[in-house]
């Protein structure tokens, strides 16, 4: 793994925790970019759903969903359950905002399923709000 990753995404972690949104999406986006596809870093599917979000934040909702589908599969692969269903969560309000309510409701319930015993009571409540707002949104409530 390239230690050019490893401390671009310090960095940007830091940027975020200091509330610059803008430079943390650009430092982890320099992250991703300077991971080895080969040997890919163990937290990179964390990392894609950290810019994920923040592009969500910054309103770039077309490329929040496809850095968030990237760490998507990227979870799935590495059989980070948790992960992915946190990244499902943040692809579920970018489908909700853009008013594609069938497919939030699709993430959110694939969300669901993958909750780890004992699960995370934030991500169950999280969820299940998700769900209701989807589902009245689309009128399904």
């Amino acid at each position: 793994m390239s230690s050019g990753y490893r401390s671009l995404a310090r960095e940007a972690l830091a940027a975020q925790r200091e509330g610059r949104a803008r430079k943390a999406a650009q430092l982890y986006d320099r992250a991703v970019q300077a991971a080895d596809p080969e040997d890919a870093p163990e937290d990179l599917d964390s990392t894609l759903g950290n810019l994920g979000s923040l592009l969500y934040d910054l309103g770039e909702l077309p490329q929040a969903e496809e850095r968030l589908r990237q760490g998507i599969r990227l979870a799935k692969r590495s059989g980070h359950g948790a992960t992915e269903g946190a990244l499902l969560r943040y692809l579920a309000r970018v489908h909700r905002d853009q008013g594609r309510m069938k497919e939030a409701l699709q993430e959110l319930d694939r969300s669901t399923r993958l909750l780890e015993a004992p699960a995370d009571a934030a991500s169950i409540l999280s969820t299940l709000l998700l769900t209701e707002e989807a589902s009245e949104r689309s009128g399904n409530f």
